[in-house]
């Protein structure tokens, strides 16, 4: 069982001491007793495949502020947490227009952006949906079918800014209804699963620590669990 950075999520890489692991992400170290494990694929994989999204922008109002880059993780329930495909992109605006705090928190974004690489990390609103659609397309969705969205406040929020790019709802078609989703391994109600963003714990719910592309707590559904408890 691998052990994860308790504060970042990270895997942990060994060092000299073999009862010590250094995480490379935000330079914790310790003892792998004071780490967390990673999660186990469950025994019977679970019929629901999913895309657990998380987005930057320039501010909290989607009529006014802009999307700056996009995170997306695909999980069928058949790898590990690591060896999931991902997704990544910096929309390049031609002008930035937002809110001051959130331009303030993104300012590492925005110096990228400044300068954007002529690679497919960096995209015009314009091509974000087809680029989202063809990844989509070699995770081995079926783009005839609309894909389970998982994230915190998906529908409230990042669905908001998502909508308002060229065609994006056209090419990546999602479930719309309330974040709220039946696990279809177990029988517990959940918000999201392994890779989605961590909503309010409650009954039949699991504080667990898997590796996503940004580094927040996560969810993890009790029934779908195999792991130990953090």
């Amino acid at each position: 069982m691998r052990k994860l950075c308790p504060n970042c999520e990270e895997l942990l890489k060994p060092t000299s001491n073999p009862e010590v692991g250094e995480c490379s992400g935000c330079g914790w170290s310790g003892h792998y007793w004071r780490a967390a494990r990673e999660p186990a694929l469950p025994t019977d994989t679970p019929k629901m495949s999913y895309v657990s999204i998380d987005i930057e922008t320039t501010g909290l109002d989607p009529e006014t502020c802009q999307t700056l880059e996009i995170g997306a993780v695909f999980d069928n329930w058949t790898l590990p947490l690591d060896k999931l495909p991902r997704f990544h992109c910096y929309v390049v605006h031609k002008q930035i227009v937002g809110q001051p705090f959130a331009l303030a928190l993104n300012a590492d974004i925005l110096r990228k952006l400044a300068n954007p690489q002529k690679t497919e990390d960096f995209l015009p609103p314009s091509e974000v949906a087809d680029a989202m659609a063809t990844w989509l397309g070699r995770c081995g969705w079926d783009v005839s079918k609309v894909v389970t969205p998982a994230g915190k406040n998906f529908a409230s929020f990042d669905r908001q800014f998502l909508k308002r790019l060229p065609n994006f709802e056209n090419k990546v078609r999602y479930t719309t209804a309330r974040s709220t989703q039946q696990c279809s391994f177990g029988s517990v109600s959940m918000r999201n699963c392994r890779t989605a963003r961590r909503a309010t714990s409650g009954p039949g719910w699991t504080r667990r620590l898997p590796t996503p592309p940004w580094k927040t707590p996560w969810p993890w559904c009790n029934s779908c669990a195999r792991a130990s408890s953090v």
